[in-house]
């Protein structure tokens, strides 16, 4: 445990190895964080959405370190969009933002940025809609050096800071990195004209600009595009129960990440396929790499339980991941942990939106 940290922080800091984004298990109550094409795709004037996701917090509660170390990783995320109807379509304009923490070394990221997006309806019957987004993010990677644990500090039987000699490379080391990033997306997405049965499909490409994010200023080490693909579909099997597969497929760099899975709905009202509900769920993770360097190819990482409720706008949601990979033995199987909250609002309640979107 106590060399997890430098692994972290040589993950970043050599050339030969890529970053990644971090990932999040309910990845729809984070819409601006996958997909720019989502941005005001909702049932709508206005959204505020915010997401707290804990990882091994119970595993590393006692790796806290002197220097402002967590001892957990820890992200979250928070964005405001408005959704502005323009005839039969729309245009969406959201801001967003994150933080991610790692560890006692707090590697971190922070990220704020604006999308834009435009809703075009693709028939006279508003049944299809083609949506077009793109965002723009300014991104500061930061680390502690002094939390880091290194292999001259183990004395064989415990960690001791003041042996061992200090590794010039972290000397010459920044603690921050500042870049800008580009992303961009597509969303398609058709409802029935009773707005029960609805689909979707998405594509998007985050890191556009490939921006360098090396601490000691090498310009070789960039942060890699990532490719997402997501879609869902929301089927009405009895008046007031309907169930939303999903799935979700992440490439960025040498990594590889699924997760497919189901939400359970149970409708209030059968007359209001888009209100109060209860949901809940289950999901698969799988993780791998896609080059020979990967030589236990693709792994079942977790199974991820959800529930939520959605109530006179407010959608409050829950999920926890169940590790079942081989790390199950070093946590128990204890997972991450995540709790999000979305409000959708409405400028009138007299008013009715022109085109009802699916429910993710």
């Amino acid at each position: 445990m106590k060399n997890f940290y430098l692994f972290i922080f040589c993950l970043v800091m050599s050339s030969s190895v890529f970053a990644q984004d971090p990932h999040l298990s309910m990845f729809y109550s984070a819409p601006l964080q996958l997909n720019p094409a989502l941005t005001g795709v909702f049932n709508g004037n206005y959204r505020v959405s915010a997401l707290y996701r804990s990882q091994w917090g119970e595993l590393l509660k006692n790796e806290g370190g002197e220097n402002g170390g967590t001892g957990e990783f820890r992200t979250m995320t928070f964005a405001a969009d408005f959704r502005i109807p323009v005839g039969k379509n729309a245009l969406g304009i959201g801001v967003e933002a994150l933080n991610d923490k790692s560890a006692i070394s707090n590697f971190g990221t922070t990220r704020a940025g604006v999308a834009v997006s435009y809703m075009q309806s693709l028939d006279r019957w508003s049944q299809h809609y083609l949506v077009a987004g793109i965002q723009g993010d300014l991104i500061n990677r930061t680390f502690n050096p002094l939390e880091l644990r290194l292999g001259e500090q183990w004395t064989g039987s415990d960690y001791d800071p003041t042996t061992g000699q200090r590794d010039p490379y972290l000397d010459a080391a920044s603690t921050s990195r500042l870049f800008y990033d580009i992303s961009a997306g597509l969303l398609y997405f058709f409802k029935g004209r009773d707005d029960k049965f609805t689909a979707y499909a998405g594509f998007s490409v985050q890191h556009i600009n490939e921006p360098s994010e090396s601490f000691v200023g090498d310009a070789s080490v960039k942060l890699p595009m990532k490719y997402s693909g997501h879609a869902g579909i929301n089927i009405p099997i009895l008046p007031q129960i309907h169930i939303l597969p999903k799935l979700l497929v992440q490439s960025q760099g040498q990594s590889l990440e699924t997760m497919y899975g189901t939400d359970v709905r149970f409708l209030f009202d059968k007359f209001d396929p888009s209100g109060n509900a209860f949901r809940f769920g289950a999901m698969f993770r799988g993780v791998g790499g896609l080059t020979a360097k990967n030589v236990q190819g693709y792994n079942a990482e977790s199974m991820i339980f959800m529930a939520g409720v959605d109530f006179k706008g407010i959608d409050l949601g829950v999920a926890y991941d169940l590790t079942i990979s081989s790390l199950k033995e070093g946590n128990q199987s204890r997972g991450g942990f995540e709790v999000s909250l979305i409000y959708v609002g409405k400028w009138s309640k007299r008013s009715r939106d022109v085109t009802a979107c699916p429910k993710f």
